[in-house]
């Protein structure tokens, strides 16, 4: 019996050929039978036992009872080793998670090979076969892992085969849409069946749990399905744009998919084969972003050159991290083309009439050269410097706001619950040219889309370039406004005078940005909620802006896989007025130095600072961002601890 089982055990190490563990597994069974065997059935070996026996006391009338539990405790070892063979399979699967993380593919191949000799039906390390197939391009193998599973209705199984075949006929088809409706429908009803499964709904409705992570997933492969049914070779119908709108809708889902308020299930399946915010947060910025391509309702009041920036950074890992940017999901957002991406290619690079160029250019300072401009352009794109036109301009604006309001009550709260933000363009003629809000509650009003959705269809922005283009000055004023949720106009001042941190900064950018003090003195100054979600916001924006001209410090790398974050201290004003590294990559790597250049330039003189709020600022190399700080809550003075 001790033969039979530890033969089994043996077969088990040696299906991979034997490595160190199975090598020291088999000689130590193979001594003990040899021991054991031998002495009970050789002359040879009864000699030698019995001289071990003598050695160790025994006497001789009991070296027949010493020999039998010998071979109990062998029978004892060799079944308790085999009955425990998972703890192995754990072990390995442990290793080819291990060699996952460092990129070393075959390693990884191999552990999971090991694990499933040992536990042949373990689901974990099955799915994460699949996976590390699927990461790797070979989605057949992947598919037949995956089956393993789905054909039991397991969620887990069904979801990534769903994600399979739709990255194997996305994968055919040169990562564009357009694909097989016959493969679509396919992967629907794969991903509906494994959303359906993924709610416990043998609870009741306030304790049903379902795992966010899995979720998310699950949307946003539902929304890849949708997107690849959409060739870019197709007009931009209006049964396209409805497409296209319920692929993103399903992706804006992703931020609460993961912050639900259902409890969530810890799943090892689920880590072992889905990326997690990783993908997540890509994808809900990769929707963003080609909902602003496509010109759609939803991106209207995004600030396109903030959500490049974020979209850079939440896209990172999956272009630059070694183990990440091998996945199908870093081909796909690289390469995938909407319909309106082919004429936008075309288009040629040296113009401005891209509002996103714009922004940048707004952010970042005027390189007018860069974009083909005639010589002399930087003195013919300015703020208006007459207090009075702003003024003029400021009662236009407050009638155009009330007008589309018309005594409604903004989306989502209470009078005095919180506010919302908007941020307004406008061109000395009173055209609004552009419209932006900066957090999801503001964005969320359907008075700011009327009115960026009218300033959209007028075309009036591109008119206003093409006569910057034709040697005619645009002169532009830049507007804060902040509405209760009763509708009413709480403050409305320019931007520069809400923020003179930020309006300083431009003094770096030409005088024909900076807001003159004449005007900034025409309007009342207000102290901003910093416990409000819409200020923060803004005043986030703002930070963007000032530290947009600091040259960044790459001598560590251009991309780093993990963040090094610091903790900032911001004013109301817009300055930076403390930082301090928050974790050990940022000590490590740049130890009391800040990885920008030029701060020295960005300390502007003090206005009235306080309040101060703390910012968390993520760098990973090229790539950064800027969030508010979890918890932070506003003060009066700088902390000095």
């Amino acid at each position: 019996m001790a033969t039979s089982f530890a033969t089994q055990t043996a077969k088990a190490f040696s299906t991979e050929g034997f490595d160190f563990l199975g090598t020291l597994s088999t000689i130590g069974q193979g001594a003990g039978l040899v021991f054991v065997a031998g002495g009970a059935l050789t002359d040879r070996g009864k000699r030698g036992v019995s001289h071990v026996l003598n050695s160790l006391k025994v006497p001789p009338s009991l070296h027949a009872e010493a020999t039998f539990g010998a071979s109990l405790l062998l029978l004892g070892a060799t079944y308790s080793i085999n009955q425990n063979l998972h703890y192995v399979s754990n072990w390995y699967f442990a290793r080819g998670q291990q060699h996952e993380q460092q990129s070393e593919w075959s390693q990884a191949f191999e552990s999971y090979k090991r694990a499933l000799n040992f536990s042949p039906d373990d689901y974990r390390t099955l799915i994460a076969t699949g996976f590390l197939h699927e990461k790797l391009g070979n989605f057949e193998q992947a598919i037949a892992q995956y089956q393993r599973g789905s054909a039991f209705g397991i969620p887990e199984f069904l979801n990534a085969q769903g994600r399979a075949l739709l990255m194997q006929a996305l994968q055919e088809n040169g990562w564009q849409g357009g694909i097989d409706t016959q493969v679509i429908t396919a992967v629907e009803r794969l991903l509906q069946r494994a959303e359906r499964s993924s709610l416990d709904l043998r609870r009741s409705q306030w304790q049903t749990r379902r795992n966010q992570r899995l979720y998310a997933d699950i949307l946003t492969n539902q929304a890849i399905a949708k997107l690849a049914g959409i060739s870019e070779k197709q007009p931009l119908t209006p049964e396209i744009q409805s497409q296209l709108e319920n692929a993103f809708d399903l992706l804006a889902r992703l931020k609460s998919a993961e912050t639900g308020d259902t409890p969530t299930v810890i799943n090892t399946l689920v880590d072992a084969s889905t990326l997690g915010k990783v993908r997540t947060d890509c994808f809900y910025e990769e929707s963003l972003r080609m909902a602003a391509s496509a010109q759609l309702a939803r991106a209207d009041g995004i600030d396109s050159f903030l959500q490049i920036q974020e979209y850079v950074y939440a896209c990172g890992p999956l272009r630059w991290q070694p183990s990440l940017a091998t996945t199908p999901d870093s081909l796909l957002i690289t390469n995938y083309r909407l319909p309106t991406a082919q004429a936008a290619e075309q288009a040629p690079d040296a113009d401005l009439s891209d509002l996103s160029g714009f922004m940048e250019t707004l952010y970042v300072g005027f390189d007018y050269e860069a974009y083909g401009l005639p010589e002399g352009t930087s003195d013919r794109i300015a703020l208006i410097s007459e207090p009075e036109t702003w003024q003029q301009l400021a009662q236009t604006l407050r009638t155009e706001i009330q007008t589309n309001l018309a005594g409604e009550t903004t989306e989502g709260g209470e009078k005095g619950d919180r506010t919302v933000i908007w941020r307004f363009l406008i061109s000395r003629e009173g055209e609004i040219f552009a419209t932006f809000a900066y957090d999801d509650f503001s964005r969320s009003n359907s008075s700011l889309r009327v009115i960026s959705t009218q300033a959209r269809e007028e075309r009036v922005f591109e008119q206003l370039i093409s006569q910057v283009a034709a040697g005619e000055t645009l002169e532009f004023a830049d507007f804060k406004v902040v509405l209760s949720t009763d509708g009413k106009i709480l403050h409305l001042l320019p931007w520069g005078a809400a923020y003179p941190g930020y309006n300083e900064s431009y003094k770096a950018a030409g005088e024909s940005l900076l807001l003159s003090s004449e005007v900034q003195a025409a309007f009342p100054r207000y102290t901003p909620d910093l416990t409000d979600a819409a200020e923060q916001s803004a005043l986030q924006s703002v930070i963007y802006a000032t530290w947009s001209r600091l040259g960044i410090d790459v001598n560590q790398g251009a991309y780093l896989e993990g963040p090094a974050i610091y903790r900032l201290t911001v004013s109301s004003d817009g300055q930076v007025v403390k930082y301090q590294a928050a974790n050990a990559i940022a000590t490590e790597k740049f130890g009391q130095k800040f990885p920008m250049f030029n701060l020295e330039g960005m300390q502007f003189p003090a206005v009235q600072k306080a309040p101060y709020l703390d910012f968390e600022f993520e760098f990973r190399g090229l790539p950064s961002r800027i969030r508010p700080w979890p918890g932070a809550q506003p003060r009066r003075s700088v902390d000095p601890a």
